[in-house]
């Protein structure tokens, strides 16, 4: 794809600029990705690898959810898939490690870190960050004691609507 991946827009230099309102139609259109496989292909794939690197930007920055080599066909999605996951660990979702089987809440779950590295502009793990090096746990706390300012990527100054 022209613009690469996500991973390398957030964060790599020399990588474009990506403002409140593009980060939300990248977020959206992986949304309707990831609804597309677990809800309407048939059989429902489970893609079990949700990260910035395998969402490709075209030219016109619209996100393409890729990299299906590792995704599973379930054919029950009521049940799981027993296979070991292809995700890096900070993607996966805490249950898989109590259980040892993907659901598509693995997938929701690594989408949601996506999110959260889409508004910290921050890395999932990132052993610099000296108050916590896992962004969940990092974004948790400081959210609720101090608000969205405290987490927002600071390329984006003041420029992100907020709600109150």
């Amino acid at each position: 794809m022209v613009n690469g991946n996500l991973h390398r827009q957030l964060f790599e230099k020399g990588a474009m600029f990506l403002n409140w309102y593009r980060r939300l139609e990248i977020a959206l259109a992986v949304t309707q990705g990831l609804d597309y496989l677990h809800s309407f292909a048939h059989p429902p794939i489970i893609h079990r690898d949700v990260k910035p690197s395998n969402i490709l930007l075209d030219d016109n920055m619209t996100a393409k959810v890729s990299d299906f080599g590792i995704s599973k066909a379930n054919l029950d999605m009521d049940t799981h898939v027993s296979t070991r996951p292809a995700a890096y660990c900070r993607y996966l979702n805490p249950e898989y490690f109590l259980r040892r089987h993907l659901t598509t809440a693995s997938d929701v779950y690594g989408y949601g870190v996506v999110l959260l590295e889409l508004i910290t502009g921050q890395l999932s793990i990132d052993h610099k960050r000296l108050e916590d090096y896992n962004l969940v746990a990092w974004f948790k706390p400081r959210i609720v004691k101090q608000g969205i300012q405290a987490v927002i990527d600071p390329w984006l100054a003041s420029n992100f609507p907020v709600c109150l």
